[in-house]
């Protein structure tokens, strides 16, 4: 299984979270995957705060350099406008963000993982996990 790890969960990975460590080190770096997406998010929190950046992004850098970072294209959009368009006939919606990491996941047959599933338990087909722990 192949496993993308969306902003929370890099963020927990980066800052040594136990349950998150333990999982990533059960798995070989060709089943983990980053998404630009991810990285951006993780990268603007850090350039934020001056000394999360000077602990941190070693770290990310390395990371990125590990695993599979997974780049937003011309299939991803497509997929994204396809499942975003079926959630709002249903009249579901997810945050843009969600929606394009849902996308991504789906159209390279990842399962995502994220501390927070709620917004992409309505997204058919999408496999997610919660590596952290707790649950809204």
């Amino acid at each position: 299984m192949k496993y993308l790890l969306d902003a929370g969960t890099l963020s927990a990975a980066l800052r040594g979270r136990l349950p998150v460590v333990l999982k990533l080190a059960e798995l070989g770096p060709g089943e983990i995957a980053m998404s630009v997406l991810s990285r951006m998010q993780v990268e603007i929190g850090l350039r934020t705060k001056p000394r999360a950046q000077a602990r941190y992004a070693r770290l990310l850098r390395t990371m990125a350099e590990t695993v599979r970072t997974l780049e937003f294209g011309e299939a991803e959009a497509q997929q994204a406008a396809t499942l975003g368009a079926y959630l709002e006939s249903g009249g579901e919606r997810i945050g843009p963000m969600e929606l394009m990491l849902a996308a991504q996941a789906m159209t390279h047959r990842y399962t995502l993982v994220a501390e927070d599933l709620t917004p992409y338990r309505m997204v058919n087909g999408l496999n997610v996990e919660n590596w952290i722990g707790k649950t809204p």
